[in-house]
């Protein structure tokens, strides 16, 4: 809403697009395969453009921002699925779109 109030909006990144990875090296479940950890890696890419905001009326930049965000996540399995029961953000960096 609040883009829209002020003519907004954002596009697909189209050199660092979004992406989620599992690091399955990071799995851990205990003993009788009830709760497992798993770490994952989040990339947050986008452009917010101001529609037809330059002189020409192309849409002008406002921000391209670019994040990567690494989450662990507990899951627990109940009635014969694996639920997610909580989740951390353990490191966010700013203008990193890899997760290596």
């Amino acid at each position: 809403a609040e883009y829209r109030e002020k003519g907004y909006r954002e596009i697909e990144n189209p050199v660092e697009p979004d992406a989620f990875f599992a690091e399955l090296a990071s799995l851990a479940i205990n003993r009788d395969g009830t709760f497992a950890t798993v770490q994952g890696c989040e990339v947050t890419s986008g452009i917010i453009v101001e529609v037809g905001g330059n002189p020409d009326g192309t849409d002008r930049i406002i921000e391209d921002r670019v994040s990567r965000t690494v989450l662990e996540f507990e899951i627990v399995h109940e009635d014969g699925t694996w639920k997610v029961s909580d989740a951390r953000e353990l490191e966010g960096s700013e203008r990193i779109a890899a997760c290596e």
